[in-house]
Parts: structure tokens; C-alpha cells; sequence
């Protein structure tokens, strides 16, 4: 993707909320999309919080994304994710779950596979104006990572500030590199802004 495309154009797509105890009404029936772009890449998300996919399963969130870089890396992933109650501590909130990657990257014959275990930390740092920080890590090991690579590593820190009752703005810093047989690829490791939109 060319990086003279000015983000406006992106910027009118939309994002993804998290469902932690500050904000339950609001995820309980609504639906988040979400897009981030950075100087060389563009991140899009979709999430549909309270998903039980069985009858034994926790109630959690589904969410898939599609990433694309400038070097015509395309990964496709998907994700459910929990919250973890127990972890609770006043204005601090954590989920967890598995996390799946399918990558096609630029380099002839490095397709890769990976299956992850995700977290993702959400802190509300000030109540008015609302400010939350969001940290988030994922990480395939080498026994759950098929294909031309090792493993994954996806780590994403950033801030959250409302706009209006269904967009929200945010701005931060990713990671996102695989460990290949032979070397290692960054896909991305910059600053990003986005939007996220609730449905």
C-alpha cells in the first residue's frame, strides 16, 4: 500500500471495543470494527463480543482481522478471548484466549501458520475525559507454528480517548515479526493511529 495515500481515506472505516466492566451495556448486543494505519501498513478488525460458540464454552469475544503491508505481506487471523474475572483489580481489566495466524508473505514459498495464546490488558487511566491504555501480546511458540517459521510475536501498546458515543480514537506502537527457518521478518514496527466504530 502506498504510503502518499492520504489517511483520510482510511480513516472513515471503523474498530473494535473491548467488553470490560466499565463499558458492559454497551458491548452487551453491539458489534466493533475497527482499522489502524501506519506509515507502510493498514490493520482491519472485526469483533463480536458475547459469543459462546458451545454450550461448555465461557461466553467471550470473536474477533478477526486482516493485515496488510507495503511489502505485500497479508495475514488474515482470528481470535476469542475471555475476561479473566479473577484478574480483575479496580480499574484494570484482562483478557485471554487462543489467537490464530495465516500469513502469505511477500517472499516466494513463506507461507506460515501459527497458532497463539493472546492477552490483552485494558487500564482506565482518567474517567473524564475517558483515557484508557490497552497492552496487548501474542505469541505462537515454535511447537504450534507450521510452515517456513519458528514462531510469532504480535505486541501492541496503545491509548484509547472517545469521540463521539460510537467512535473511538487511538494511537500507539506494534511489534508484529515472525521468526522464519531461515531469518526473521518484520512485518511492522511503528507508530499507527486508527478508529474504532461501534455498530
Amino acid at each position: 500500500m502506498s504510503k502518499y495515500y492520504p489517511p483520510g481515506v482510511f480513516l472513515v472505516l471503523a474498530v473494535l471495543l473491548m467488553p470490560f466492566e466499565t463499558n458492559a451495556q454497551e458491548t452487551a448486543a453491539s458489534a466493533y470494527g475497527e482499522i489502524a494505519i501506519s506509515e507502510d501498513s493498514v490493520q482491519l478488525r472485526y469483533i463480536r463480543p458475547n459469543v459462546q460458540p458451545a454450550e461448555n464454552v465461557e461466553t467471550g469475544q470473536l474477533g478477526f482481522g486482516l493485515f496488510l503491508n507495503e511489502e505485500r505481506d497479508i495475514v488474515a487471523s482470528t481470535n476469542y478471548y475471555v475476561e479473566a474475572t479473577r484478574l480483575r483489580i479496580n480499574r484494570l481489566s484482562f483478557m485471554v484466549g487462543p489467537v490464530a495466524y495465516a500469513a502469505l508473505l511477500s517472499e516466494e514459498n513463506q507461507d506460515v501458520f501459527a497458532l497463539a495464546l493472546g492477552a490483552e490488558a485494558r487500564f482506565r487511566l482518567l474517567r473524564n475525559p475517558r483515557v484508557d491504555l490497552v497492552g496487548q501480546v501474542v505469541y505462537a511458540p515454535d511447537i504450534l507454528t507450521f510452515g517456513s517459521a519458528d514462531n510469532v510475536w504480535d505486541v501492541v501498546g496503545r491509548a484509547e480517548i472517545p469521540i463521539t458515543d460510537r467512535v473511538t480514537g487511538f494511537g500507539g506502537f506494534r511489534l508484529f515479526e515472525i521468526d522464519l527457518v531461515q531469518g526473521k521478518t518484520e512485518l511492522e514496527e511503528s507508530v499507527h493511529l486508527g478508529l474504532r466504530y461501534r455498530f
